[in-house]
């Protein structure tokens, strides 16, 4: 059963989240609008498990602050939660941001508009066992095609690679993972040999791998970051493509063995357009959800769970554009929170059509 813990869109209150939720360490949840607020910039904001929602900080471009926030936060060594902004900054070309659970925040880099750094950051960020932060721009770099990039721990930022290159990754929009070898893993939604989105890995020093190459048939333009399994392999999901149109959810190794588990839209209840990462839940099946699809013909978004032989169901489905108590067009990955239920964020819809958090039973 799924309840609706808040709905954004009151006055003066954020709207449309697009990042997912952290669990911070006093057991409240932490997590950023990408627009409305007092400065239409988006908000950062807290909501306990019982659903009352403090507003921390709103978002004002104007002031040199971040505005759109749409990657989900990461809880860096500090405690404090780091994210990034497609604007905003000193250039408005976007921003890497930390926040405390006070809502004071910092902004700790602005993209320049020159071509050699990256632009319009989107994805979450990724730390190394050194404090060293990772992530990636949509574009810019030597190409135009978006970067990966490093900012240590004294604010120096460098850029690491540069994508475009002939069958290259580009355009990533999603976030990195460090995988159990210590080198990073990523998507991108479009590039490759297809042109259809790519898995790849770096390594620290710079070094990149297209790992696979996503045609129609086994998925299109991965919108998301990978998930890590216990056993050094991942998990994903592509917007598009595979065997009905509507995505898939897929099964990689770091050397590249890719296997589709699961491709959406084989019926008309079923499930549509992941944009969001998969969580491994603690029964060790997949949960996730997608922004179209669901029972009914509805329209609005399902959450699905799927276990790792491939065996897919639908738990929720949100209700269209005139049925959505609980919100509609989930594009964040859903959080298990420390009291074993399933947490996350909607769009659109709600009581004041700004959006929703929601908490699965």
């Amino acid at each position: 059963m799924v309840s609706t813990l808040y709905s954004f869109g009151a006055t003066g209150d954020g709207q449309e989240p697009f990042a997912g939720l952290v669990q911070g360490s006093d057991g409240n949840f932490y997590g950023t609008t990408s627009s409305s607020g007092p400065y239409r910039n988006g908000t950062f904001f807290r909501i306990t498990s019982s659903g009352q929602e403090t507003l921390l900080h709103a978002f004002n471009s104007a002031t040199g602050d971040i505005a759109a926030s749409a990657s989900t936060l990461t809880i860096g060594p500090d405690g404090r939660f780091y994210g990034a902004a497609p604007f905003g900054g000193t250039a408005d070309m976007g921003a890497v941001f930390a926040a405390d659970m006070n809502g004071t925040v910092q902004v700790l880099y602005s993209f320049s508009s020159t071509n050699a750094d990256g632009q319009h950051p989107r994805g979450k960020v990724v730390f190394d066992t050194a404090g060293n932060l990772y992530g990636t721009t949509t574009f810019g770099g030597a190409y135009g095609m978006g970067t990966v990039y490093k900012l240590t721990p004294n604010g120096s930022e460098s850029i690491l690679y540069s994508f475009g290159a002939a069958s290259d990754a580009a355009g990533p929009s999603n976030g990195l993972v460090l995988g159990n070898d210590g080198n990073l893993y990523g998507t991108s939604s479009s590039g490759g040999s297809t042109g259809k989105g790519t898995v790849f890995k770096l390594t620290l020093a710079g070094q990149e791998t297209v790992l696979h190459s996503f045609g129609s048939g086994d998925g299109a333009s991965p919108e998301s970051e990978l998930t890590l399994a216990r056993d050094g392999s991942f998990y994903g999901t592509t917007y598009g493509g595979g065997a009905y149109g509507c995505g898939t959810v897929f099964h990689i190794t770091p050397a590249g063995n890719e296997t589709v588990l699961y491709a959406f839209g084989a019926t008309s209840n079923d499930a549509c357009g992941p944009m969001a990462a998969v969580t491994i839940g603690s029964d060790g099946n997949l949960y996730g959800t997608a922004g179209s699809g669901g029972t009914g013909n509805l329209g609005g978004g399902a959450i699905f769970t799927l276990t790792t032989a491939g065996k897919e169901s639908v738990l929720y489905s949100f209700g269209g554009l005139n049925n959505n108590p609980n919100g509609r067009e989930p594009a964040a990955p859903l959080i298990v929170g420390l009291d074993g239920m399933i947490y996350g964020t909607a769009v659109l819809g709600g009581t004041y059509g700004g959006g929703t958090v929601f908490r699965l039973n």
